[in-house]
């Protein structure tokens, strides 16, 4: 059964919702390079890339889902978020 599970944590940050990534499934051997799959890192925190980041709870829920699901594809294919379709 495939791994496919995440868990965030949505913090606000000054004027704009963040996306912290708590758990992931694995990238199974695709590149961790945090460009490809729209992350970014501090001090071993990782959240995601969205520009510009949201401004309130909802859509940064939203942002989270579709980006899952980007990051879902990503693994399985190793299609790179740009070249999916959105």
């Amino acid at each position: 059964m495939p791994d496919n599970w995440f868990q965030f944590e949505f913090k606000k940050v000054e004027n704009e919702w963040r996306v912290y990534l708590l758990r992931m499934p694995s990238l199974n051997g695709r590149d961790p390079n945090l460009h490809y799959a729209h992350r970014y890192k501090n001090n071993n925190r990782y959240w995601i890339c969205y520009d510009p980041q949201p401004d309130n709870l909802k859509d940064a829920q939203t942002i989270a889902r579709g980006w899952a699901d980007r990051e879902l594809e990503y693994i399985a294919t190793g299609t790179y978020f740009e070249n999916q379709r959105w």
